[in-house]
């Protein structure tokens, strides 16, 4: 019997539906972590399975029934639960490569957002061109920049 048993806490074979339109079945009890009561399954061994033990908060319960071991014994064997497995992201994306192709594809690519499309420098003579009065020099076909 556990300590929550000998302390007048629920221990029972039981059938528990959680929202989500789940449902579990085994021993089930009480168990308090960090000051945090908590709804206990121990799942029976079932078919080469090993036993297994769930914990859930109590707000994800939406009922209880209590039953005979058989019947739950049964009822997790047609449910088939997992076991709770660590969650790990997968491995993340190869760097790209240093390939100097790729790498003068990416700069291009970010280059051309932030070009003017205007010249900015005299085709004839070589000059800056001036935003508002074209070629410093006075080349014809340039002094509209």
């Amino acid at each position: 019997m556990t300590q929550e048993a000998q302390t007048g806490g629920f221990e029972q074979w039981a059938i528990v539906e959680l929202f989500g339109h789940q449902r579990i079945a085994g021993r089930v009890s009480e168990q308090v972590i960090a000051g945090t009561g908590f709804v206990r399954v121990d799942v029976p061994p079932i078919d080469g399975r090993g036993e297994m033990t769930r914990l859930f908060g109590t707000s994800a319960v939406y009922s209880i029934t209590p039953t005979t071991r058989e019947l739950a014994e049964r009822t997790a064997r047609g449910l088939s639960p997992a076991p709770i497995r660590r969650y790990e992201l997968p491995p993340a994306h190869p760097a790209p490569p240093d390939d100097e192709r790729y790498l003068a594809a990416v700069e291009d690519r970010d280059d051309d957002e932030d070009e003017d499309p205007r010249p900015t420098i005299c085709q004839d003579c070589g000059e800056d061109l001036d935003p508002v009065d074209g070629c410093p020099n006075g080349c014809g076909e340039n002094d509209d920049a």
